[in-house]
């Protein structure tokens, strides 16, 4: 069973959201490694946000659509907030944002739980908040450490 992940890139003129889904290793320690240490660049965040279905995450975009079992083409939203809502209903267990120069995620929760949870207090129900992925692992800068929807 796979830990299932979305991979999204906003564009900073339009506001638009192109998102993939991966289902595989979808955790921080996965694919948000993985983007953080492989897609920082604007260019290389559009990109694998592009490739629309992949199986797992490797380093580049090619290896990564190679072993792919699907071919679905990356899903586009008017906004983050509109990415935002439609995971709700996609069951999906992270998700990652490239938006203004640093990857974010969110974890939906699905059924069980609370779609996501204020930064500054990781067990607490609250705001629609964004976490940065390098802050939270160690890897990078924590600033913007987080940012809510609105």
């Amino acid at each position: 069973m796979g830990t299932r992940s979305s991979i999204a890139y906003e564009d900073p003129e339009t506001g638009i959201v192109t998102s993939s889904y991966c289902h595989y290793d979808g955790y921080l320690e996965g694919v948000g490694q993985t983007l953080v240490e492989n897609y920082a660049s604007p260019i290389q965040a559009r990109e694998v946000a592009s490739g629309g279905y992949y199986s797992a995450l490797s380093q580049t975009v090619e290896l990564s659509l190679a072993d792919a079992v699907n071919k679905d083409e990356p899903q586009t939203f008017a906004n983050a907030a509109a990415y935002f809502e439609d995971a709700k209903e996609a069951w999906t267990e992270y998700l990652y944002l490239y938006r203004q120069g640093v990857w974010f995620y969110a974890e939906p929760g699905g059924a069980a739980g609370p779609f996501l949870v204020r930064a500054d207090d990781p067990n607490a129900e609250g705001e629609e908040i964004w976490r940065n992925v390098a802050g939270v692992l160690g890897l990078g800068p924590e600033k913007p450490r987080s940012y809510a929807l609105g």
